[in-house]
């Protein structure tokens, strides 16, 4: 009798993302990663402005005069120079917004690495069950195609009249099951690929 295979014929075929990948695809639009970005971008040059509050203002000017009083000097005289002016009484408020500027830095700077860290997490968590789902399809893969071997000597030793029919239905019987053991390793590798596309995808639309 023909012997009936249990496949996965009609399933598409499998994508396994790489794991950079996805980690750039979940992290290219999160909202809550993106304003944490904007945070730290925002609190650095907050921070570069207050520093700036230290650097004197310099006036740059230029005076043009006439004097015919002393003869041994000249009539017309140019005069050019700089003038700086700073207030350093108010340098203790100045140095105490640099320190609140730098502190609310720090504070965006760990929020975003807090963020990304979250997301590298739950890519990671999910890579793992795809990696065990895609191991364990490998073993049945190379089981079944085993048995299929086996199974193909057996139906030889049968017609050969070296083998008993109850014997050969064994084989088959063990045929089937590893045929089921592959199938169901298969869905459980796709499930755990639908699972990371899932994350990914919600990850990337995160705005919380």
């Amino acid at each position: 009798d023909a012997i009936l295979e249990v496949t996965e014929t009609g399933l598409p075929e499998l994508t396994e993302p790489l794991k950079d990948q996805a980690y750039d695809q979940a992290r290219a639009g999160n909202g809550e990663l993106l304003a944490a970005r904007q945070a730290v971008e925002k609190s650095r040059h907050a921070v570069r402005a207050a520093r700036d509050e230290y650097i004197p203002d310099v006036t740059l000017f230029a005076k043009h005069g006439y004097q015919d009083g002393a003869p041994f000097l000249v009539k017309n005289m140019g005069f050019f120079g700089a003038e700086l002016s700073w207030n350093i009484f108010d340098w203790g408020k100045r140095k105490g917004e640099v320190g609140q500027r730098v502190a609310q830095q720090s504070q965006a700077e760990e929020n975003l690495v807090r963020i990304d860290k979250r997301i590298v997490i739950e890519i990671d968590k999910v890579y793992r069950k795809l990696e065990r789902s895609k191991k364990m399809l490998d073993v049945t893969r190379e089981a079944l195609s085993l048995w299929k071997e086996n199974t193909r000597l057996s139906e030889n030793s049968l017609k050969a009249g070296t083998v008993t029919a109850a014997r050969h239905a064994e084989t088959v019987a063990a045929l089937r099951k590893a045929e089921a053991e592959a199938l169901q390793a298969s869905l459980e590798y796709r499930l755990a690929l639908a699972e990371l596309d899932k994350t990914i995808g919600l990850l990337a639309q995160s705005k919380n």
